[in-house]
């Protein structure tokens, strides 16, 4: 992976959410069936627009877009450059969707427009609440069935209780 972008801070910025990697298969008598194909948002897009940079900055976006080899490499982005916003994290991959287009103000001035999208962006985390459930009591027994091929594991119900294995004679 390339040099993370540079830390230039930019004057606006525009997103698109992107969308998670879901898909939704309709049958007939169905409601929708939905198929999650990983546990991350991606294709999230940004467009960095800065304002009257100076030759030194627009140098470093110019230098980071050659030694990325264009829109074909991946890179980081530093977290500070989203203000505060959390829609990434400091592990997300970009891209480039584009070359940056550079306007020429004259006087070594640049108005410079960064467009790139996310590869890998936010893990999407599903918390199961089980609410105001409790495990039903322990009982005690004195005999069991084994069915199936050994060994047979028995686990206690916390770690501090016995773990029993059962080989076949």
């Amino acid at each position: 992976m390339a040099l993370p972008f540079p830390q230039l801070f930019p004057q606006s910025m525009t997103l698109d959410h992107g969308e998670a990697q879901v898909t939704e298969y309709s049958a007939f008598g169905v409601g929708p069936v939905r198929f999650r194909h990983n546990s991350y948002i991606n294709g999230q897009k940004f467009s960095l627009t800065y304002r009257a940079l100076d030759q030194t900055s627009v140098n470093l976006i110019r230098n980071h877009y050659e030694v990325n080899s264009g829109v074909a490499g991946e890179f980081t982005v530093p977290m500070v450059l989203f203000g505060g916003l959390n829609v990434v994290t400091a592990a997300s991959v970009f891209r480039y969707s584009e070359a940056p287009t550079e306007v020429h103000l004259g006087m070594q001035l640049y108005d410079v427009t960064v467009d790139m999208q996310v590869i890998e962006g936010i893990e999407m985390l599903f918390v199961l609440d089980g609410g105001p459930a409790a495990l039903p009591a322990e009982e005690p027994f004195s005999s069991l069935v084994f069915t199936g091929t050994a060994p047979f594991t028995l686990n206690g119900s916390s770690p501090d209780q016995a773990t029993l294995l059962l080989n076949a004679i």
